[in-house]
């Protein structure tokens, strides 16, 4: 994970020791008073003494004050850069819309059943290669004309659920080929008039490339979106652990209006060792004392302590209905919590595996008032 900035507290000063100087101040006139007793003639003696005895009871006192006063402009300045980090990390955006499409989610209703956890996974059919979970309205055995097919159904789909004018996305992400993105894009234009998207988009990166992201869309001009999407179908083996899937996933996203999209926390193997302390940031990021009662999960056979990091990592495992949707996992994930958030008010997890990162996971909440 992003390591938050940790600082070494500062030496604590210390006091000066009053029983010592007070003891010490005190053998100094006791003695000059006893000497100018014996002879008069040490006065100015005694008293360029005491005058350097205050002096540096002044100077002590002096460089203990400094002390304290550096401690607590240090303490003040760790705390402001602390805090402007955490502000920068906690920054959200809004899923305005989202499409998802999937072996048993097509339409919004469909992606409510499966997220009710009353949907039975379907069962995989064997395909060239081996098993796999394949939507049932695209009926190519290429994996590049599937993913074309797939690539329009979710501009089809999109038209479908979108009600009123379409705004201009003011930067466009894609994950997936390039001919699955040409076959999104002339659908997705033909289905909107006047919408123009480029013929090369920018490709997503994941967790990694969601805080540009966030703020890139923060400062432009108000009431700008940006279109993320994706479309993966996996090739069928017979040495998968899980069989071959296929997905679809849109993102509309604005600064408000929608479920709340942060960074996340990522697993860092050169860097992180406890996954208990990626869900500890997690429910900090999002300024949760407790952890989430639904998550949406993609088991992560290399992280067996998953279990044991507090979350509800058992009701609602999405292996069964999507299969193996490589590096769309985190993206479908997202959605499905997005939406569980929005439709029942509070806030949800999601674990996946990034598109870089082997790893991810994170809490969203509904319209910046998640519990």
């Amino acid at each position: 994970m992003k390591p938050a900035p940790v600082f070494a507290p500062w030496p604590k000063p210390l006091a000066p020791n009053a029983r010592y100087w007070s003891t010490a101040g005190a053998v100094l006139l006791g003695v000059g008073s006893a000497t100018y007793a014996a002879e008069p003639g040490t006065l100015a003696f005694l008293l360029a003494a005491l005058a350097l005895f205050m002096l540096a009871w002044l100077l002590r006192l002096l460089y203990w004050r400094a002390g304290v006063h550096n401690a607590e402009r240090y303490r003040l300045e760790t705390d402001r850069v602390q805090a402007v980090w955490w502000a920068e990390h906690r920054r959200h955006i809004a899923l305005q819309e989202s499409v998802l499409l999937g072996p048993t989610c097509v339409t919004p209703a469909q992606c409510q059943a499966l997220m009710s956890g009353n949907l039975r996974p379907p069962a995989p059919r064997l395909a060239e290669g081996g098993p796999a979970l394949r939507l049932a309205r695209t009926f190519h055995g290429d994996i590049g004309a599937r993913e074309a097919a797939l690539a329009r159904l979710l501009a089809l789909q999109w038209c479908e659920q979108r009600e009123g004018r379409l705004p201009a996305p003011a930067a466009s992400y894609w994950v997936g080929s390039s001919g699955a993105w040409q076959a999104f894009r002339e659908q997705a234009m033909n289905c909107f008039p006047g919408l123009t998207l480029p013929e090369a988009p920018e490709r997503w990166g994941g967790a990694e490339a969601m805080p540009a992201l966030i703020e890139r869309l923060r400062s432009g001009p108000p009431g700008a979106v940006f279109l993320c999407a994706g479309c993966c179908v996996m090739p069928a083996t017979a040495a998968s652990e899980r069989p071959a899937g296929e997905a679809a996933v849109l993102w509309l996203l604005g600064c408000e209006g929608g479920a709340q999209l942060t960074c996340g926390e990522y697993f860092q193997a050169e860097r992180d060792t406890d996954v208990l302390a990626l869900a500890a940031r997690a429910q900090q990021q999002s300024e949760l004392s407790l952890p989430p009662d639904v998550s949406f999960i993609f088991s992560q056979p290399g992280f067996p302590g998953l279990d044991n990091i507090g979350w509800n990592t058992r009701q609602h495992i999405q292996d069964g209905y999507w299969g193996n949707i490589g590096h769309l996992q985190a993206m479908v994930a997202q959605t499905l919590a997005a939406r569980y958030a929005q439709t029942h008010a509070t806030a949800c997890g999601w674990v996946a595996c990034d598109i870089i990162h082997t790893l991810a996971l994170g809490i969203i909440k509904p319209d910046g008032k998640g519990q």
